[in-house]
């Protein structure tokens, strides 16, 4: 029931005291956007498991920087949080993240940009394994079809 309920919330984007627990030191916000409008939790299976987890911003409790986070469920319905990229404060207005579709990797991936050209791809190559950032050789395929 718990699975269910967490799924329920992160369709709808909404937080709640019985949705997934912020890793220790990263409870600074509860705003489901972010200062530039964007939403602060992307729903997402990310490791194939057909269990949803997805991508989080969330800043650190005194407020001085802000992480971005992959949260990933085993086909056990393990919690497994994973730090990916963290930053000050003063830079989150510029950041922005979406979820690509699979396609260049195995399962859904996020794309995390600093900036309009400083982007970075987050992937999982197999469901157990711990999310990897791609290496900067890589080129998304522009002609992919989303799904």
């Amino acid at each position: 029931m718990k699975h269910l309920v967490l799924l329920i919330l992160l369709i709808t984007g909404t937080a709640s005291a019985s949705g997934p627990v912020a890793p220790k030191g990263w409870g600074g916000s509860f705003s489901a956007e972010l200062p530039n409008g964007t939403s602060c939790c992307l729903p997402a299976d990310l490791n194939g498991t057909k269990l949803t987890g997805g991508a989080f911003v969330l800043i650190s409790d005194d407020k001085s920087e802000f992480a971005l986070f992959a949260l990933t469920y085993s086909a056990l319905l393990k919690e497994q949080w994973q730090l990916l990229e963290r930053h000050p404060i003063s830079t989150l207005s510029e950041f922005k993240f979406t979820i690509e579709p699979p396609g260049q990797f195995p399962h859904r991936a996020i794309k995390a940009c600093t900036a309009i050209d400083k982007c970075v791809y987050w992937f999982m190559a197999s469901p157990d394994a711990p999310m990897q950032r791609a290496n900067n050789s890589f080129k998304p395929n522009l002609l992919r079809k989303s799904t």
